[in-house]
């Protein structure tokens, strides 16, 4: 998942005032927390539960793996 950032959401503005058509398919941040919740145990195979393991931040990238864990 593509963890929501300041910068990110500037980029994610900045880009709906002055669209182009040759960009690569929109990416949508997101609250690491907030999907935690969302994840609901309904939706969930028995016995697991969502984790989030360790941000990767490398220059402009940065990525927030999400793990289903046994309980």
């Amino acid at each position: 998942m593509a963890p929501r950032t300041r910068l990110l959401a500037a980029m994610h503005t900045v880009g709906r005032i002055f669209p182009r058509g040759n960009r690569a398919p929109a990416l949508q941040p997101v609250d690491a927390e907030k999907l935690l919740r969302q994840l609901g145990s309904d939706t969930l195979p028995a016995g697991f539960a969502p984790r989030l393991l360790e941000r990767v931040e490398s220059g402009f990238y940065i990525s927030q793996p999400v793990e289903l864990a046994r309980t």
